[in-house]
Formats: C-alpha cells, sequence, structure tokens
C-alpha cells in the first residue's frame, strides 16, 4: 500500500503517464489503419441493437456485433412503421442485410465531418438495409430493466424533455429547438454531466447515512448504481468521465490515499483513455473534463469570494472561457451572454427541474403532469 501511495502521489510519473497516453490516443486516431471486421463486400450482419431511433419514414439503428455498425433503414408503408414501433426493444438481436458503406468525409472544407464523428465512436461502416428480421428477443435484464425504464419515461411524457433530463437522449427533440438552444450557449443543459451524478449520488448518501456511516459499505453500493446510469446513458462520455472521476475519488478517500484532486484528474483522465481510447476527441468529454480540471484547480481562489452570488458568476465566466476554444473549434460561434444564462440556468435545472423530472418518474400520481 506504501509503494502504492507514494507511486500514486507522484505528480510528474502521472504527468509522463497522461502525457503518453494521450500520445497513444492521437496516434490510434490518425495513423493507425482500419482495422474493421468488415468491408464494403459484406450484405449482410447479424448484431444485438443498443439504441434505435425513428425520424419520419427512417429509422437509425445502433447494433454491436464484432464491432458497432450504424444501420438505417426506410420504412415501405406506414403499418411497417408501426409494426417496428411497437415490436422492437431493446438488447434485440437482428439480422440485417443491405448494402455496407464507408461514411462518407465532409465535401465542405472544415464541414462537419461525418466520417471522423463516427470514428470516434468506433464505427467504420454504416448499412442502408433492405430487411431487417428479429432472430432472437431481448434475454439480457438491464436491457429489460432499460426498456421498461424508456417506456415508464415515455408514458409520463410525449415532449422529449424527461428522456432529455433523465437519460441525455436528444431523439424526440426537435432540431430547430435544439440549434436555438446551442445558439444561446445553454444546450450543455441537456447532456448529462456531473450535475446528474451528485444530485443522484447526494439522494442515495441521504438515506444510506441512516443506515451506516462506513464509507466503503455506502460507496460500494453507489458505484453499482452509477455504472448501471452509465449502462442506461448509453455510456456517452461526459458521463463515462463523470462515473470514472467518481470512483478514483471514493477508493482515494476509502483507502486514505492522500492524492490530490488534481493528481486525481490525470488518473480520470488515464483511466478513461484505458475504457475507450478515441474518448478525448469526443465533444461532451472535452468540455466535461477542461471545465472539471479548471474549477478543481481554481477552487481555493474561487472559494475565497463569500458571495454566492459573485462565485457563481465567477464559475460562470471561467466556463465560458474554457468551453470558448471549443465552441470556436466546433461551431464557429459563442454566445456571450451564455455567462448570464448559464448563472440563471444551471440552478433552475439542478434545485428544480432535473429534481421534479426524477421525482415525477418515481411518483406515479404525476403522471396527470404529462398528460
Amino acid at each position: 500500500m506504501k509503494k502504492l501511495k507514494i507511486i500514486l502521489q507522484s505528480r510528474y510519473l502521472l504527468k509522463g503517464v497522461a502525457f503518453l497516453f494521450i500520445l497513444y490516443s492521437i496516434l490510434s486516431f490518425y495513423k493507425i489503419p482500419n482495422s474493421s471486421h468488415y468491408s464494403e463486400k459484406n450484405t449482410s450482419i447479424t448484431g444485438i441493437m443498443n439504441h434505435y431511433e425513428i425520424d419520419g419514414n427512417q429509422m437509425t439503428i445502433y447494433l454491436k456485433a464484432k464491432e458497432k455498425v450504424m444501420v438505417y433503414y426506410y420504412f415501405k408503408t406506414k403499418k411497417e412503421k408501426e409494426y417496428y414501433q411497437k415490436r422492437l426493444e431493446l438488447g434485440m438481436q437482428l439480422t440485417i442485410t443491405g448494402e455496407f458503406k464507408t461514411p462518407s468525409k465532409n465535401t465542405i472544407p472544415d464541414g462537419f465531418n461525418y466520417q471522423k464523428y463516427l470514428l470516434i465512436h468506433h464505427i467504420f461502416y454504416t448499412v442502408t438495409a433492405d430487411t431487417i428480421t428479429i432472430t432472437q428477443n431481448n434475454d439480457s435484464v438491464l436491457y429489460a430493466i432499460k426498456n421498461n425504464i424508456l417506456k415508464r419515461i415515455d408514458k409520463i411524457d410525449k415532449t422529449g424533455y424527461f428522456r432529455i433530463f433523465l437519460l441525455g437522449d436528444k431523439t424526440l427533440m426537435k432540431d430547430s429547438t435544439l440549434k436555438a438552444y446551442q445558439s444561446n450557449g445553454v444546450s450543455h443543459l441537456f447532456s448529462i454531466s456531473g450535475m446528474h451524478v451528485s444530485l443522484i449520488v447526494g439522494v442515495l448518501l441521504f438515506f444510506l447515512n441512516k443506515i451506516s456511516y462506513s464509507k466503503f459499505y455506502k460507496y460500494s453500493l453507489i458505484i453499482p448504481v452509477l455504472l448501471f446510469y452509465l449502462f442506461l446513458t448509453d455510456f456517452s462520455a461526459s458521463i463515462t468521465r463523470t462515473v470514472i472521476m467518481y470512483i478514483l475519488f471514493s477508493i482515494n478517500e476509502c483507502l486514505n490515499l492522500k492524492i490530490k484532486k488534481i493528481d486525481i484528474m490525470l488518473l480520470v483522465l488515464i483511466v478513461a483513455i484505458l475504457v475507450d481510447n478515441f474518448i478525448i476527441f469526443d465533444i461532451g468529454f472535452q468540455y466535461s473534463y477542461t471545465i472539471s480540471l479548471t474549477i478543481i484547480t481554481l477552487n481555493k481562489k474561487i472559494n475565497q469570494e463569500k458571495n454566492k452570488l459573485i462565485q457563481s458568476l465567477i464559475v460562470s465566466f471561467i466556463c465560458f472561457l474554457i468551453s470558448f476554444p471549443i465552441c470556436i473549434y466546433y461551431f464557429y460561434q459563442v454566445n456571450i451572454i451564455s455567462i448570464i444564462f448559464n448563472l440563471i440556468m444551471i440552478p433552475i435545472v439542478s434545485t428544480i427541474i432535473f429534481p421534479l423530472t426524477l421525482i415525477a418518474f418515481f411518483l406515479p400520481i404525476l403522471d396527470l403532469f404529462g398528460n
């Protein structure tokens, strides 16, 4: 244990390892050639459906086979669409026949690169499906729970906001509405982040503190819940970062390793890359990690300001400065007024909207608010 403490408390060593992992991630993304199990010669694929979206007459399926594949299917009739809407469930095994295609790159210089976007998520091919056959119903307990949760959410609310606030799923949100939030600089409020995890952990600790004060006991119960929540949110990059960070902070406290917070953030980066070697290219991870790292680094100076309103304004301004280059790089625009918007909206979402969404989910009597 002493040797482990010495190693983990060595900031220079952690910095060196973190640098090597970042270098490995970059080389993996840009230098290593396509290592897909499939090619454009393939005409069929069988795998597990872990997500799907229906928009008009188009259905998009995320299929997990030997690797992840994006499948597009166009409904031929209204009756066919209704059949799949009623029949499909996550965790089903599907056999799909169709045309395998390499995703297209951006045709406009500096425009959206669809191929790069899919590669970040380890998707090398898309399939334009001719037929979809359900070869096996879901037999996974985890997917069964997730299916029931989704049905419960959709029963409560038809607008899609419950899906957004609970699972970060923007499937039902209109593009025009999402763009409006993006232009105002508050679209991150609809991403699952530390705010969601903090509230979930806070609620769990409230009840667990009444049972036991043992840190090991409490963390042993909370961490599996967070891992399941990670599964519910389709392992989004920002929530992956948050859960890894919470687990490492928990281990540090339980084992009394006395690792500084800034060093734990280096460990978070290393573990995140171990989990997904392309995660540093994900916008959600870049936002959440850089902002968390900065807030932790400047935490003492921020807390020197006793006025809570000014403190919130400082945090909002710091978040704006950190996110500024990311916004410019990806979206070519930034809204300066977002500092004020975030100052108003973050407390409303974190203390009112998200908690009420959780309460409405667990209390059936509140279904009437969604109808």
